[in-house]
């Protein structure tokens, strides 16, 4: 028999006391589906519909004693990968509950603001919001859809949806691009039950929307169709966006749906299990890219590493480690240090774009939080040791922190190379050999200007500034040793100038020998 529209929800989750038998969630198993029956959570295998028992506590009791309402609503976080639960009650404040499913870790949250709601359906959208749902308030005037804060429970907004049927099961779930797709009783003649959508758009503006009907799913009113999620890829009759949704003949059904038509083909009839919900965890696309300035130095000079860490979506990812360890065989890594910015905040969703840290030195360690479509920049000086000659290797990567899920792994980590090459060790003397200068007399400096290496400077420029006191007039050139060029011209105008040029070498080991012949125009002392 049909129930009221406070059932939709019912039979779309299962008891909080089986809820510590969730899979052991990987990057691998992220397109999974998650289901819960009434006695134990289940992984289904989208392709054929198989529930198995999940690998963490697949015996386990965790919420036994927190717990002991008849069914529950689950939904997988976009911002931690964590395994949401509500209770379904429609006498007391529901309570919820996360599950780690990395760690096996139940945890108890608390009440949620829905007093009186017979919350049984629930969905995470990409942009971190949660949404749980149950009947309309106003003696069925409309459906009233909840966003939930996941750390309180409190109720942030309420959508109140029209145009959807007042009576019967289904389940809500949000699709990567944003879309709540909900399965519920016909509101009409004709099969049992349809197929209605909310827009991205409809839900961000919330307030009062009207769902727009699909079409019928085809399931016969014994077949009440119960969880409903998006899974990756083709499957049955489905398409892009591909829906998965639970049944119960037998207990045991599996359905894919059509999002275009909203017909409904069954996957299988044996299942393995009688699931009321299923949901899975979104996934997005960490990237990196690096570059470096400049891509040849000199040893004892700066290399400036630049950094951009980009979220691509669909969903929002939150808490990503970015690591870039600096060789210590080239790089002063204690004097290195480095910045962080955003430069793209993104999308505006539940989590705002933001650097775990704004400064730092040595190598580099911290976390970022990414909206959809954001980019945050690190950018790391480092400063080369003396003795660094050779190339030098660095890499960047970017990990998400805990069970979310990246759909690509293989732009997460990046390494460019830059050489380093020996430099010049420059010495600049200057005597004229006297302690004393009597005006109207001529003195003469020595400037002697060495290249003690390793490496050539070519193009050196000498520089002698002309001094209150003195007026010269006369500057000689020659070369004291190793292999280098006097400037030419020789002026004095050019030395107290612009400067001169050693050009076009200036080898190690070499030295040159200036003479500045000067007038004494100073007076006193």
């Amino acid at each position: 028999m049909p129930k009221t529209l406070q059932k939709i929800i019912h039979t779309a989750a299962t008891s909080l006391v089986c809820l510590a038998a969730i899979l052991f969630f990987s990057p691998a198993s992220a397109q999974t589906a998650y289901g819960i029956s009434r006695t134990q959570t289940f992984v289904i295998n989208p392709a054929t519909g198989a529930a198995t028992t999940p690998i963490t506590s697949p015996n386990g009791n965790n919420y036994a004693a927190q717990v002991g309402y008849e069914s529950s609503a689950l939904a997988v976080s976009p911002l931690n990968g964590l395994l949401y639960v509500i209770e379904r009650t429609a006498t007391t404040t529901p309570r919820f509950a996360t599950w780690n499913p990395a760690t096996g870790v139940a945890t108890s949250i608390g009440a949620t603001g829905t007093v009186g709601a017979d919350i049984l359906r629930s969905t995470f959208c990409p942009d971190g919001r949660w949404y749980v749902a149950g009947n309309g308030t106003g003696a069925g005037t409309a459906a009233e859809i909840y966003e939930l804060n996941p750390g309180t429970g409190a109720v942030i907004r309420t959508l109140n949806i029209s145009a959807l049927p007042q009576s019967g099961s289904g389940d809500i779930a949000c699709v990567s691009d944003g879309t709540m797709y909900i399965g519920a009783q016909s509101v009409g003649t004709g099969t049992p039950y349809q197929l209605f959508k909310l827009t991205a758009a409809q839900v961000s503006a919330g307030g009062a929307q009207a769902a727009t009907l699909i079409g019928d799913l085809g399931i016969a009113n014994a077949s009440a169709p119960n969880g409903l999620t998006e899974v990756t890829g083709n499957v049955g009759n489905c398409v892009s966006p591909c829906l998965l949704m639970s049944g119960t003949p037998a207990g045991q059904a599996i359905y894919t749906i059509n999002a275009s038509t909203g017909a409904a083909q069954t996957l299988t009839i044996a299942s393995g299990a009688g699931l009321v919900d299923l949901s899975r965890e979104f996934p997005r696309d960490i990237s990196v890219s690096k570059s470096v300035t400049p891509t040849t130095a000199l040893q004892g000079r700066t290399l400036t590493y630049t950094i951009n860490v980009v979220n691509g979506g669909p969903a929002v990812a939150g808490s990503v480690t970015v690591a870039d360890t600096l060789d210590p065989a080239f790089i002063n890594v204690p004097n290195a240090s480095w910045t962080c910015s955003v430069i793209a905040a993104g999308a505006a969703t539940a989590l705002v774009t933001a650097c775990g840290s704004a400064s730092g030195t040595g190598n580099l360690a911290s976390t970022v939080n990414l909206s959809i479509n954001s980019t945050v920049q690190f950018v790391i000086t480092a400063p080369l040791l003396t003795s660094a000659t050779g190339t030098v290797s660095n890499a960047v990567s970017a990990t998400l922190i805990g069970t979310t899920f990246d759909s690509s792994i293989a732009n997460n980590a990046v390494t460019i190379t830059s050489n380093v090459t020996p430099a010049a060790n420059l010495s600049v003397s200057k005597t004229n050999g006297v302690t004393s200068l009597q005006a109207g007399s001529t003195t003469s400096y020595t400037i002697t200007v060495a290249n003690l290496g390793p490496a050539n400077a070519p193009d050196t420029v000498l520089t002698d500034t002309a001094t209150p006191g003195l007026n010269c007039t006369a500057v000689t050139c020659a070369v004291t040793s190793g292999t280098a060029t006097c400037p030419a011209p020789l002026t004095i105008t050019a030395l107290q100038g612009a400067g001169l040029v050693i050009t076009p070498t200036f080898n190690a080991s070499s030295a040159l020998s200036f003479v500045v012949t000067c007038g004494v125009t100073a007076t006193g002392q």
